[in-house]
Formats: structure tokens, C-alpha cells, sequence
């Protein structure tokens, strides 16, 4: 998914290092047989022969997929667990371990879509020299150790959520469609034997017009983002990304969002500066603290292109926005803040208004008529001179 090619890029950037050491640090022989035993302690390896009509099932979904490699299928020997499957990636072998009563409740559809979703992650896993594969252990590795940032933690997280939603679109490839994966991922995760995939399609759509947040998932999004994006279909894939992320939101970036809430605020001071009362020394000293290099550009912008981005921002953004301004409007002046009404009115023209009132009252320990005041003073009077703004 393109959120995997961003990440692999930016890791291949910013971390030489660590990339070539796990693109370099392959899957041992010595690791692969260690887990092989492990597998045949805890598990029922299922025979081919006396196996055959799943083996024949499994064999369709790895075909559609186009992998070559031998299959080799195990039940867990734990009789209470639930319904489940699981890949162990070997190289070369596809390896999946089933769980509670899979073969109850999936039909030969549905569990041809279950080995594709399964067969799906060894695709990705394999795919452009393994460098996917390479980033998720990079990823895990960062997120284990004590002292790791946040932004690598977050980024770990989403990149296995967008892992389950690429299977999820490999194994609706499988079965022509998204349905048998849809009813599949209802059965497993609740239990029943019948569903109505048009009931959760619906449902789904319901949860998402109230609640576009994201996922709170750590290993897999929730049912109802994988329908969506299984809705959403191959041409949309971009979309998958917002469905797991949510809104920007500056309390839990991940890498790439570092970068997004940088250029926002990048843009966000270039903007204002198209006023050239706020491109004073101490303005200038101000932005260099965000960016060592910052210059002021000649470039005309419109506050009007800054909507889009704000408008897919998280409340916590747009409070980390109003401080923003509220710096740059306070920057180079006395106590009665004559960039107040400029920034005021650069706030309305954004949809931040309500937001950088509130916060400019409590930080300047102003009350809303001397807001109010500051804001017709520039509409009456300062207009002319801060039209850019």
C-alpha cells in the first residue's frame, strides 16, 4: 500500500544504518527449523493427503496469488481457543496455523479468502527484495526498545494495520470480490455461522458517519475499517491510510505525520508572512526555532488552501495551530499586541477563530470585548495595510 512505500522511503533516508542491517540480517536456516519444532510441539500438522480437500482450497488462493512455494498447514492443539489463522513466515514455504473450529464456521469461499489473506502477507513479506519485511522488523525492533520515540512506536503500529488491510485486498483478489472476506472476518470475529454481509456493509457506514477517528487497533483495525476499506476497493487505496489514521492529529504522529504538521506549519507562517508586519527580526528568530533554516518567501498564498488541511485535523491540532499564531502574533510587540487583530482576523479566514480567541483570552489573560475590540479596530482601521492576510 502506498503507506508502506512511504515508510520503507522515509526509513531508507533517515536511517541508513538500521536499514542496511535488516535488509542485510536475513532469515536463518537455523531460526527456521527452531520454529518448525516449535510448531510441531504446540500443533497437528495437518497431512496433505489426509487433508486434501483444504489442501486443494489453500492450493487456489496460492495460485490467484501467484506463489510458488510448498504448503504446510497446522491446527492448534488447544481445543478452547478461537477461531483464528496465522501465518509463520518462512521464505520459502507458506506455513499457516489454524485455530478453534475455523472449518465450522467458513464455507470453501470463505476459507479460501482466509488462506488468501493469510498467503497474502508472505507475498508482501517477499515482494521488492523483502525490503517490507525488512521495515517491519526494523519497526518491532525500534518500538521494543525503552527509549524509542513516540513517532517510531505510532508508526510500528500502523504499518501492521495497513499490513492486515493489504492481505485483506489479497484475499478478496482470491475470491473475485470482497464478500466471502467480509462474511469471513464476521464469522471469525464473532462467532456466527450466518451473516448478511449487506447488514455489516451498512452497519460499517452507520459506525463511520459518527466516528471517523480511526482505528484504536494494535495488531488489526477494527471490523468495520476492514469493510470500509474492502468497500473502498483496489483504485482506493490511498484512502486506507486516513481510515486507520483518522484526522491529523499532533498528540499521536507517526513518522509521516511529523513531516505533514511540519510542512502545515511551515505554510501556516509563510502565510501570515505575506504580511510584512509580522517578518521582524524577532519573527524571523521565532520560525528558526522550528525550522534552523527558515527564510520568508515572495510567494503569493491564500489563506483559503489552508481549509482542506484544517479542516482534517484533530481538535488537538487545531489547538497546537492557535499557540502557533498566537506566538507569531506576539512575537516583536508590547504589551497591547497590535498584531492581535490581524492574527484575529487571519484566524476567521481559516475556521480557527473560535479556537484562537479562546486560546489568545487565557493566554493574555484578555477578556472576549477586548478580543472583540481588537478584531473591528482591523477591520475598521488595519485592513488596508495587512490585506494579504
Amino acid at each position: 500500500l502506498p503507506y508502506h512505500v512511504d515508510v520503507c522511503t522515509h526509513l531508507k533516508r533517515q536511517e541508513k544504518g538500521l536499514w542496511h542491517w535488516f535488509m542485510s540480517d536475513k532469515f536463518s536456516t537455523a531460526d527456521a527449523e527452531s520454529s518448525k519444532l516449535e510448531l510441531l510441539k504446540s500443533c497437528y500438522r495437518m497431512g496433505a493427503e489426509s487433508h486434501a480437500e483444504v489442501y486443494q482450497v489453500a492450493q487456489e488462493a496460492a495460485d490467484r496469488l501467484q506463489i510458488d512455494c510448498p504448503i504446510t498447514l497446522y491446527q492448534a492443539q488447544s481445543s478452547g481457543g478461537a477461531p483464528n489463522a496465522a501465518l509463520y513466515f518462512f521464505p520459502d514455504e507458506l506455513c499457516v496455523v489454524l485455530s478453534g473450529p475455523i472449518f465450522e464456521l467458513l464455507n470453501p469461499d470463505e476459507l479460501r479468502s482466509l488462506f488468501g489473506h493469510e498467503f497474502s502477507h508472505h507475498r508482501l513479506f517477499t515482494e521488492n527484495g523483502g525490503e517490507f519485511f525488512a521495515a517491519a522488523r526494523l519497526l518491532q525492533w525500534c518500538a521494543e526498545q525503552p527509549d524509542c520515540h513516540e513517532a517510531y512506536v505510532e508508526t510500528a503500529r500502523r504499518y501492521q494495520l495497513h499490513i492486515e488491510l493489504y492481505a485483506d485486498r489479497g484475499a478478496a483478489m482470491v475470491c473475485n470480490g470482497p464478500n466471502a472476506t467480509i462474511s469471513s472476518l464476521i464469522k471469525v470475529s464473532t462467532g456466527l455461522k450466518t451473516v448478511a454481509v449487506s447488514d455489516y456493509v451498512e452497519q460499517a457506514q452507520e459506525i463511520l458517519s459518527k466516528d471517523d477517528s480511526g482505528t484504536e487497533g494494535i495488531t488489526h483495525p477494527e471490523v468495520y475499517i476492514r469493510v470500509k476499506a474492502l468497500q473502498d476497493g483496489a483504485e482506493e487505496p490511498a484512502n486506507h491510510a486516513r481510515l486507520v489514521r483518522g484526522k491529523l492529529d499532533s498528540g499521536q504522529l507517526d513518522i509521516l505525520d511529523q513531516r505533514e504538521l511540519a510542512t502545515l506549519t511551515h505554510n501556516f507562517a509563510q502565510t501570515v508572512g505575506a504580511d510584512h508586519d509580522f517578518r521582524s527580526d524577532e519573527h524571523t528568530v521565532l520560525m528558526r526555532e522550528f525550522f534552523p533554516s527558515f527564510k520568508w518567501d515572495d510567494v503569493e498564498r491564500s489563506a483559503k488552501v489552508l481549509r482542506g488541511p484544517i479542516a482534517d485535523a484533530s481538535d488537538l491540532t487545531h489547538t497546537y495551530l492557535a499557540y502557533f499564531l498566537l506566538d507569531l502574533s506576539t512575537a516583536d510587540c508590547d504589551d497591547s499586541y497590535p498584531l492581535l487583530g490581524p492574527m484575529l482576523h487571519f484566524a476567521d479566514s481559516i475556521g480557527l477563530h473560535k479556537r484562537f480567541d479562546a486560546v489568545a483570552r487565557k493566554e493574555l489573560k484578555l477578556k472576549k470585548a477586548d478580543t472583540e475590540k481588537a478584531m473591528r479596530q482591523f477591520t475598521r482601521d488595519g485592513q488596508g495595510d495587512h490585506s494579504n492576510v
